[in-house]
């Protein structure tokens, strides 16, 4: 980005950029320890962005978007809402989550990540628990690197 605006390029996401999002509904077992080596209370989830800087995850959501253009008219928007969720379900471990730690099964034990177990594991949650994950993953600033302006140092910058 060149020009009297290129200061603002650092906003940018970064291609690949991943955050994790930390499941505070759920509790991991006494003495868990994360990757960096600390202890762990919650379930972490590594995401990429739901966002239109995912190029798969978008593709698969604009696709949906067409599909059910004709469709939405006299719909009930309790049951579009459920429609999305459930195709998200399915999206969200192929397109979205990368990785985690701290998720045991009902026996105590580790499991590895993988978009089956995944699919698996969302579909146990509470719905308003996967749905804190899907507007978690939507926010664009939950990708920016830590050293990157908070969303109010934007604002500022911006002279709001």
């Amino acid at each position: 980005m060149n020009g009297k605006f290129a200061h603002l390029a650092k906003f940018h996401l970064k291609a690949g950029a991943t955050a994790v999002f930390e499941v505070q509904e759920f509790d991991t077992p006494d003495g868990t320890l994360g990757s960096d080596g600390l202890p762990m209370r919650h379930p972490r989830i590594t995401c990429l962005p739901a966002t239109e800087e995912n190029k798969p995850y978008w593709t698969k959501l604009v696709k949906r978007a067409s599909k059910n253009a004709g469709r939405g008219r006299n719909r009930d928007p309790q049951e579009l809402l459920k429609e999305n969720r459930e195709e998200d379900l399915g999206l969200f471990p192929l397109f979205v989550v990368v990785g985690w730690e701290g998720v045991f099964d009902t026996e105590g034990k580790a499991v590895p990540f993988s978009a089956k177990d995944a699919l698996e594991y969302f579909r146990a949650w509470p719905n308003y628990v996967f749905d804190r994950l899907r507007g978690w993953a939507s926010e664009q600033t939950n990708f920016l690197p830590e050293d990157q302006p908070s969303s109010v140092d934007i604002e500022a910058q911006a002279g709001n």
